[in-house]
């Protein structure tokens, strides 16, 4: 890991809304739901709240999902954006179902309301769950056509939710069409954990498409396996974003570039947050008592639930403005922002 790093603004909302915006003029007349859900895409990149996270998204160790996790699963704004690059070391691997190796992933979370029920018809059954919920969607980047894929679907993750372990013998076709390739594409893992979600359309013409050729079931599988990574990252970035050490750092949008961008008609560049942790003072800083805690970019660590609050166990820290090391610290949880189960 380098002691130098740089926080830069990823630009995928941008890209994203540019191939959406080029691509409405070649949908189909044919297909009037792809092309409102190109004009619903774009509205919720351009409103949503963005935030850069790390390589994989990797915030919290989630090699086995808990309680903890789903119960933090809020988003702090209406709409929100995740960008994140997706880089495998030694670029091993396949990232997404189907072979499609994705560097670049964006899930795009919206709290389900009646407001995404209006401007997208599939979404009204979420409306009846009582404890609300999120939909989460993934625009990943092909890198072999170096193009975004856009979601056939995506996915609701309900409020009151629970964890319990996968039994495939006693889980629904759907269950098991969007969970048994795990363990096929990694026979070591003996293990599983679920949650609830339920897909949702997008795009019901591409849907339609799919259900011809694989059947209803598979395709409605589908949409869960495109969208697992994403509701990871959208589970992660609200795990964090609930520690009482964590801050929102910015990345400001670029105002002269985006004023020539604006000249030519392009979307602009967009303001960003990152997820900052705040270093603990070393004794000379503390003596001074007047100088701010350095900050440092969130690495990977794992939550744990002790009987009066939530801490947040040994994460890594590189702080650029100080010596680069490695630190490792228990940080609580803010009693007030915890949500009850």
């Amino acid at each position: 890991m380098q002691t130098e790093e740089r926080v830069k603004a990823l630009n995928y909302c941008t890209q994203a809304i540019e191939q959406l915006e080029l691509g409405m003029r070649t949908v189909r007349k044919d297909m009037p739901g792809i092309l409102h859900a190109h004009h619903v895409l774009v509205r919720l990149l351009r409103e949503s709240v963005k935030f850069i996270l790390p390589n994989c998204a990797e915030l919290v160790d989630m090699g086995e999902i808990r309680q903890a996790h789903l119960d933090l699963a809020r988003l702090p704004f209406p709409v929100v954006a995740l960008e994140s690059p997706w880089v495998f070391v030694g670029n091993e691997g396949e990232d997404k179902p189907g072979c499609h190796r994705s560097t670049k992933r964006i899930a795009l979370c919206v709290t389900m309301g009646p407001e995404l029920a209006e401007l997208l018809p599939d979404t009204r059954k979420f409306l009846k769950e009582e404890h609300g919920g999120v939909v989460v969607y993934s625009l990943y980047w092909n890198d072999a056509t170096s193009r975004w894929t856009l979601p056939i679907g995506g996915v609701f993750v309900p409020h009151q939710n629970e964890v319990a372990d996968y039994v495939p013998e006693e889980a629904t076709l759907l269950d098991r069409l969007a969970s048994d390739w795990l363990l096929e594409v990694n026979p070591a893992c003996s293990r599983l954990q679920k949650f609830n979600v339920a897909p949702t359309v997008l795009m019901p013409e591409k849907f339609d498409h799919c259900c011809v050729e694989l059947g209803l079931e598979s395709s409605l599988a589908c949409i869960i396996k495109e969208t697992r990574e994403e509701v990871g990252a959208f589970l992660q970035a609200s795990v964090m974003l609930n520690c009482a050490n964590v801050r929102l750092g910015d990345v400001a949008a670029p105002s002269l570039l985006n004023k020539k961008r604006k000249a030519k008609g392009k979307p602009p560049f967009f303001s960003y947050h990152v997820l900052e942790v705040e270093a603990p003072r070393s004794g000379a800083a503390s003596a001074g008592g007047h100088h701010a805690s350095p900050r440092g970019h969130l690495r990977r660590g794992h939550i744990r639930r002790l009987q009066d609050r939530m801490v947040w166990v040994r994460p890594a820290l590189v702080n650029p403005s100080a010596t680069g090391e490695m630190i490792h610290k228990d940080y609580s949880l803010s009693p007030s922002r915890e949500v009850q189960r």
